[in-house]
This record gives structure tokens, C-alpha cells and sequence, in this order.
């Protein structure tokens, strides 16, 4: 599901699946729990436990929040260039960087509306849609020629909020679209079920042709697509729960908006995501550690591979060789013995392998409890700001279970 939502994010080759145990499984259950977090879900009092035991508040809080990101990532102006249609006299582009999804869905549910002649309009996704009434019409009016979906007069006749609803998403299945709802869900004005239905909805058939006059006004970034920095940070930012939930990080912080005129916004994001990293991993050091620097990391990661007996070190987080992800695997592999599977690892010699092995250090990384945001391009890229967040995230991973292992050798004793 996690990988449905933001491709490739899980190598399922690291996945544990034959002859599972309690360990095996528990490996399963960080990678899920890291690599969720990786894409931005905020996630609260919740361990591999809690998945493997299967309880349900917790399961489905992670559910949701997966389900969430995975409907709501093409509801942009990169992807659909047509929201523009959405705005209201006096607006711009950067109003629509500005609304939640939630909020696009309600403005683009009122467009349609209006467009069909209709005078209703909806404000949630609640005690607003029980009737069915917007739904009638709405699927009337973005479903394609031929399919099928009734008229919205066809349900004066249906009596009762659980009859119409059916009839709804009986029309939805002749479009390919009758999901995440039950007549019950749309008759009791259930918010999420509800907003996950017009999501895909939207996602489906949004009927929102580019306004391309409307473009040539507009400022070319409100349509340029998000680097893969700006996720990583976006993604890290939401991982910790921040709240409105971040989309579009320039409207989203509006209070940055001038440091990203004058270039300072990336700064000033990675600097914030740099302090947070090396908090957790002070937290996580030997009593009276000095302050991390860099230089420290570096050379513990050095210090970790030559009593690993692995011939591959990095000169600094620059290093061309890093590309290969040689060194990180090792380093995973010094930190958790036998979790790699080096038959899995390629030789590093084209673009292709690289990025499989990439893919393979991250995902194993986030099995052994490192909280990595990077991406696998970042390190085929060899980009050393977040090249440092995955060796400071795998050294605090070290730390950590290290400081398990020693509980769990005084509990013995």
C-alpha cells in the first residue's frame, strides 16, 4: 500500500516472507512504520507491535494516513493545470497552492455544481452530502458520454437517504469509481470515507480542461513540479505532525514566502531538518558526548566500517564512491549483522544499479529503525546534505539499539 501511494518507496526485496518469526516479522513492521514516516505520515505511539498484535485504532490511524497521501498527491496544479477554473473573480494561482486538499475538493464539488445549473452547494463532507443529492449530480455531470449514469432526476423517485445513496453508487460502478463508501457511509455523512470517494472521484475524472489563456498570466512556478528536496523536506515537516498539513511548502509557510524570493528558504528548511536530526542522535550518544559536528559523523561511520572489516570508507559526505551505496549497506550491515543480502547488491556500474542499490540501502535501513527521509536519487546523486541525514539517521539507529542491547543485558543479570 505504502509503495501504491509514493512508488518504489519500499525495495520489496528487503521485505522478510518466508518461514516468519517473531524477529523476522518485527523487521517487517519498522520497515513499514520508517518508510511511512518517510513519506510524511505522522505517526504517535505506534511500534511494530502494535501492527503485528493488529490493534485496530492504530492500524487504521496508519491506514488513513496512507490512503490520505495517496489521494490527495495529484491534486496540484502541476497535475491538473485545470484547477485554475476553480478560482473565484480577484484570485490567483496562488490561492490554490494555499487550500488544503479537503478545500479544493469542496470548491471543485461547488464548480461542478454550478456548472450543471444547480443552486446546491456543499460545505463538508458530512451532513451536507446525505442526501445524495450533490452526488447525483456531480457523477451526471463528469461522467463520459455512453457510461450510463442517470440523470439527477432519476432519484426524486427513491425514497429515503440509504436508497438514493445506493442508487449512487450504482452510478459510480459504471464509471469505474464506486470505492472507499458503503450506502451506509454516504447516508451517515462519514468525513473520511466520504472525502476518500470524491477524491477518486476527482482523480478519475476531474473534467477540468487546462485554461491556457489563464496560464500564459500566471507565474510559471505555481505550475512547475515539486524537487525531490522540497518532498524530503515537506514529507519530514509532516512526519512530526505540523499542522495545516504542508502541500506546497511556499504558500504553506507563508511566512518564509520572502527568504524563498531572496533563495534562503531551502536554507533555512534543511538547517531546521539538520538540528532535529543531530538533537535525536545527541540524545541518543554516550553520557558526556561532546556536540556532534559533521567531521564526527564521518569519522564514525569510518570507525564503524574498519572494525566491521569492510574495505569501503568515505572521505566526507561528497565522496563520488557513495554513489554506489557500497558504503551504506556496509555500514548497515556492521550495524545489524545478516540483515543485508549481498547477493541482492549490485556492482554499482550503471545508473540502473545504482539506484537499485539505493533503493535496497534505504528500505534496509528503515527495517533495522532508521528514520531516513532521503531518497534513493539523493545518494546516486551523491547530494551530501541528505547523504548526511542518512549516515547521521543510521548512527543514531546504532545508538539506539545498542542501548537496547545493553537494557537487555542488565535484565539478565
Amino acid at each position: 500500500m505504502i509503495n501504491a501511494t509514493v512508488p518504489n518507496t519500499i525495495d520489496m526485496r528487503v521485505v522478510n516472507k518466508k518461514n516468519l518469526k517473531v524477529f523476522t516479522i518485527h523487521e517487517n513492521q519498522t520497515l513499514v512504520i520508517n518508510s511511512a514516516s518517510s513519506i510524511g505520515c505522522h505517526l504517535v505511539n505506534i511500534g511494530p507491535e502494535d501492527l503485528a498484535n493488529g490493534k485496530p485504532h492504530l492500524v487504521l490511524g496508519l491506514l488513513w494516513q496512507v490512503i490520505r497521501i495517496g489521494l490527495f498527491s495529484k491534486i496540484s496544479l502541476t497535475d491538473i493545470p485545470g484547477l485554475r477554473r476553480l478560482l473565484r473573480e480577484g484570485e490567483d494561482a496562488s490561492v490554490l497552492h494555499k487550500m488544503s486538499p479537503e478545500e479544493l475538493l469542496l470548491r471543485w464539488v461547488n464548480y461542478h455544481l454550478e456548472q450543471a445549473g444547480s443552486s446546491r452547494r456543499i460545505n463538508n463532507f458530512s451532513e451536507d452530502i446525505t442526501d445524495s443529492e450533490a452526488y447525483s449530480i456531480l457523477l451526471h455531470r463528469i461522467a463520459p458520454p455512453g457510461t450510463g449514469v442517470e440523470h439527477p432526476s432519476s432519484y426524486n423517485s427513491v425514497q429515503g437517504n440509504v436508497k438514493r445513496a445506493d442508487k449512487v453508487l450504482k452510478n459510480a460502478d459504471k464509471i469505474g469509481c464506486r470505492k472507499f463508501v458503503r450506502p451506509k457511509d454516504i447516508a451517515e455523512g462519514n468525513p473520511k470515507l466520504n472525502l476518500a470517494f470524491v477524491a477518486n472521484l476527482f482523480n478519475t475524472y476531474p473534467c477540468l480542461p487546462p485554461d491556457e489563456e489563464a496560464e500564459v498570466v500566471d507565474d510559471e512556478n505555481m505550475y512547475r513540479e515539486e524537487t525531490r528536496e522540497e518532498t524530503t523536506y515537506r514529507n519530514w515537516m509532516n512526519s512530526l505532525g505540523v499542522n495545516p498539513f504542508v502541500t506546497w511548502l511556499y504558500t504553506d509557510l507563508y511566512d518564509g514566502h520572502v527568504l524563498f524570493q531572496v533563495g534562503l528558504f531551502d536554507s533555512l528548511v534543511w538547517q531546521m531538518m539538520r538540528a532535529y536530526t543531530i538533537s535525536i542522535l545527541s540524545k541518543l550518544a554516550p553520557e558526556g558526548s561532546p556536540a556532534l559536528r559533521d567531521a564526527d559523523i564521518k569519522e564514525w561511520v569510518n570507525d564503524k566500517l574498519q572494525k566491521g572489516k569492510k574495505e569501503n570508507t568515505i572521505t566526507g559526505f561528497k565522496d563520488p564512491s557513495i554513489c554506489t551505496s557500497h558504503a551504506v549497506i556496509d555500514l548497515i550491515d556492521c550495524i545489524q549483522p545478516k540483515v543485508v543480502n549481498y547477493n541482492l547488491v549490485a556492482a554499482g556500474d550503471t545508473d540502473e544499479e545504482k539506484l537499485l542499490n539505493a533503493r535496497y540501502a534505504l528500505s534496509t535501513a528503515r527495517k533495522i529503525g532508521a528514520q531516513i527521509y532521503a531518497l534513493p536519487e539523493d545518494l546516486v546523486e551523491v547530494k551530501p546534505k541528505m547523504v548526511l541525514t542518512v549516515f547521521a539517521c543510521l548512527m543514531a539507529c546504532s545508538y539506539k539499539l545498542d542501548k537496547e542491547k545493553e537494557a537487555k543485558k542488565k535484565g539478565r543479570k
